[in-house]
């Protein structure tokens, strides 16, 4: 079994029924002395494969999972959770996903397999390789993707199709566990709130706006203190933390994209993404991230 703590040991997440995909990003991500414990929050799932070192996660309600060598964590959309460096020299993989729904008028002969699963299944937020050596051997050979290597004579969709295959692989072990096991298992929390959801909608569809918490405040007919309060209840962090966050991830497009055959400058990238101070906007970068900009240009990966 997976190592963790005894009240999070069977802590689970429902997986959708649909189609997975690619999104957002994947890579491998070597935690560097110094950094700070990182707050993650995605609109998709990540899944995580700890490569060295022990690294932990702790999530909104409290609960906290810490994954050696050779174990997975799974992060499922709109939750929060803070990672750190639970043993030095802390390495893991990432890989994001999400699930679109099966043709409208697919014909029920097939209905099985665009699904998967038709009941709610519930997913394991942390097990070991030798608990899921399919889900290991599909996440090996994702990684193993070299984009270098691609040219007019190879086979597209390399990335999506081994997605696809780390999915399947993860829905089936899911599948057994939850026939075989006879513990009783705990959905993750997910605190949720429509007016919340609209809010983070918004900043992440536009996040180099000047968005001030006043004026969000307002939007709701909420004092500001109050904003605040809900915001940090349902997420796990400050909304003035979450406009930096989506600002960040808006910056590292911005910093791997050309502008007329040049790299845009930190101080346009800065700026592009709604900071008001180049030093401000490469020392939040540093802390979220544990490189500063032109290190990530350069080949650096985040999580």
């Amino acid at each position: 079994m997976a190592t963790t703590d005894a009240a999070v040991s069977n802590l689970v997440a429902t997986m959708p029924s649909g189609i997975p995909f690619y999104s957002l990003r994947h890579g491998a991500y070597v935690w560097r002395p110094g950094t700070v414990p990182v707050t993650q929050l995605y609109p998709d799932w990540d899944i995580f494969w700890v490569r060295a070192g022990r690294a932990q996660w702790e999530f909104a309600g409290g609960e906290r999972i810490i994954a050696a060598k050779d174990e997975f964590v799974i992060l499922p959309p709109s939750v929060t959770a803070v990672v750190s460096e639970a043993q030095a020299s802390m390495a893991f993989w990432f890989c994001h996903f999400s699930f679109r729904p099966p043709p409208a008028q697919l014909a029920e002969a097939w209905r099985w397999d665009f699904r998967a699963h038709e009941s709610p299944l519930p997913v394991p937020l942390h097990f070991s390789r030798r608990e899921a050596p399919a889900v290991w051997t599909a996440y090996r050979d994702l990684a193993r993707i070299d984009p270098s290597t691609a040219s007019d004579d190879s086979e597209p969709w390399r990335l999506e199709r081994a997605l696809v295959k780390l999915i399947a692989a993860l829905s089936a072990f899911a599948r057994r566990r939850a026939r075989s096991t006879r513990l009783p298992t705990r959905e993750i929390s997910v605190r949720r709130d429509p007016r919340i959801q609209r809010l983070c909608q918004r900043i992440e569809d536009q996040p180099a706006y000047p968005w001030r918490v006043g004026a969000l405040a307002g939007s709701l007919a909420l004092s500001p203190g109050r904003l605040n309060a809900i915001f940090r209840d349902v997420t796990g962090t400050s909304l003035k933390h979450f406009i930096v966050t989506m600002r960040l991830r808006l910056a590292l497009r911005l910093l791997k994209e050309e502008s007329d055959g040049r790299w845009k400058s930190v101080r346009e990238v800065s700026e592009a993404c709604g900071f008001s101070s180049q030093h401000f906007f490469s020392r939040q970068f540093r802390t979220y991230f544990g490189f500063g900009p032109l290190a990530y240009r350069m080949g650096g990966t985040v999580g």
